[in-house]
């Protein structure tokens, strides 16, 4: 079995704006969750 991040090492860059930017429409728990843990996997 091949690991992806062997081949592609993609790096994950700090968003350009806070996280609550988008508030109320998407909650800051959700976006530290979405770019600090789910993108990193």
């Amino acid at each position: 079995m091949f690991i992806l991040n062997e081949h592609y090492p993609f790096t994950n860059p700090p968003l350009p704006y806070a996280y609550d930017a988008l508030e109320p429409f998407i909650d800051t728990k959700t976006m530290e969750l979405h770019h600090n843990r789910h993108l990193q996997t």
